[in-house]
């Protein structure tokens, strides 16, 4: 049986060629741009924070220690530390106090559950004399791990920090991210009785902002939504890899894409053919 991550699925939902390229050709950047960098610096220290594992003052060289990390590879490491580590350290305190007073954090935990295609949800598979369950190409397991989220006697809370230099709404965070969904689909599957919400918080990493941090009450994830997004998944899983790559089309979120430059999709290009832009711009991943 295959398994597929969330972030895979949401990548091959929102672009085949880019999980074409993650996923299938392997071929990944070696080195994080520097937004990207900064954003894994922030949940970093405060996933370390939230669990009561740092005090303040330790604050400062982990964001330096997260950011040097991050930023390994590059010609100007350094420089770029000194750039973003004002703004890490700044999200880092916007952080809202209720979220440090709670002790009941569940941080990085796996989810996950096997999505069986119409056939063999009907009929179950049957090991073969090697005593593995042999299944089709329909058929997957789904996993992914949560950043944040309680189990609280009555709920379930799912919380989502993004840090960011301007001023995001949150719900058009909640209707580009579709990984939350996912989560949420597995944690009712673990407790059918509890509902769900969900909360974004979203802390700035600028020295100047009208908005430190954007907050909004918890919202409930409806049940119908829930069915929806279940019944999404097993289509989407069973789609992954089996259907074809193109066509593709290039869009406003191509410019954003860690394969633009080398995507047959994409308005962007490089000179020299894309045997050329692999050999300079990525490396390839060795599987795992």
């Amino acid at each position: 049986m295959k398994t597929i991550s969330h972030s895979q699925m949401d990548t091959w939902q929102k672009c085949r060629m880019k999980w074409n390229y993650r996923y299938k050709a392997n071929i990944e950047l070696p080195t994080q741009s520097p937004p990207l960098a900064s954003g894994k610096a922030v949940h970093t220290v405060v996933e370390e924070a939230l669990a009561g594992n740092i005090t303040e003052e330790d604050v400062l060289p982990l964001a330096s220690a997260a950011l040097e990390f991050e930023f390994q590879g590059r010609e100007d490491p350094q420089e770029l530390v000194e750039k973003y580590l004002p703004g890490v350290v700044r999200a880092v305190s916007r952080v809202p106090k209720w979220a440090y007073d709670y002790t009941d954090w569940r941080i990085e935990e796996e989810v996950g559950s096997d999505y069986l295609c119409e056939l063999h949800s009907v009929t179950p598979p049957e090991a073969n004399d090697t005593g593995k369950v042999d299944v089709c190409q329909a058929c997957f397991h789904f996993h992914g791990f949560i950043d944040l989220h309680r189990v609280l006697e009555d709920s379930i809370e799912l919380v989502d920090i993004k840090s960011s230099s301007k001023e995001p709404n949150p719900k058009d965070l909640m209707l580009f991210n579709p990984q939350l969904y996912y989560y949420a689909v597995e944690l009712r599957k673990m407790y059918p009785d509890k509902p769900i919400f969900v909360r974004y918080i979203i802390v700035s990493t600028a020295a100047k902002t009208k908005k430190e941090t954007i907050e909004h009450e918890p919202w409930l994830f409806p049940n119908k939504l829930l069915d929806k997004t279940e019944k999404m998944l097993l289509k989407l899983g069973s789609e992954v890899g089996n259907l074809p790559i193109l066509p593709s089309y290039s869009s406003f979120a191509c410019g954003w894409c860690d394969y633009s430059k080398i995507c047959t999709a994409s308005v962007l290009g490089i000179k020299g053919g894309e045997n050329a832009a692999i050999e300079e711009y990525y490396v390839e991943r060795e599987r795992d």
